[in-house]
């Protein structure tokens, strides 16, 4: 009897202190990741990891900000009302500043990885003017991350919380 009284305050010492713990239902709890992007040219992709989870950063071009515009009549969701990305970030862009554009690197249909893809590749799609591919499916995004319509995917890629950290550098934020 006063092993199983033991036992019963033990599991119920757990469940009181787990139920303590910061409720957060997309396991998106993550100590900060600060990247460099002061170094990064025009035109640059690159990736990196966080806990795990794929990152996609991409230095946009003056051409590229310039075919967002453009691209807004083939996208499937081009004001990214039904996507996931921080309020600092509701813009045409997805963005804190117009030229840098950070996602996780997973498409919104299978989550596979993406990769970037230049305007000049053909894809045969109307407006495409570079962005993301799913290696997976297939599925299409501009250089904000906004699918394009009549693709696999159905939502744009999401964008975490992240901040300035100095002119040099951003800092993905512990929650998103």
């Amino acid at each position: 009897m006063v092993k199983s009284m033991a036992l019963f305050t033990v599991v119920m010492f757990g469940v009181a202190l787990i139920g303590s713990l910061p409720s957060d239902p997309d396991g998106d709890i993550r100590p900060g990741l600060k990247l460099a992007v002061g170094d990064m040219l025009p035109g640059e992709f690159r990736r990196a990891d966080w806990q795990g989870r794929p990152l996609v950063l991409l230095r946009r071009t003056p051409a590229m900000l310039a075919a967002l515009a453009d691209a807004r009549g083939h996208l499937r969701d081009p004001d990214s009302n039904a996507s996931r990305q921080p309020p600092t970030a509701r813009n045409p862009g997805r963005s804190l500043r117009p030229e840098l554009f950070v996602a996780y690197g997973f498409g919104t249909g299978t989550g596979c990885p993406v990769g970037f893809v230049p305007a000049a590749e053909n894809v045969g799609v109307e407006g495409w003017s570079g962005g993301f591919r799913d290696r997976c499916d297939g599925s299409l995004y501009d250089t904000a991350g906004r699918i394009y319509r009549n693709q696999p995917a159905s939502k744009n890629l999401v964008v975490p919380s992240y901040r300035e950290a100095g002119s040099d550098h951003i800092e993905l934020e512990s929650r998103d």
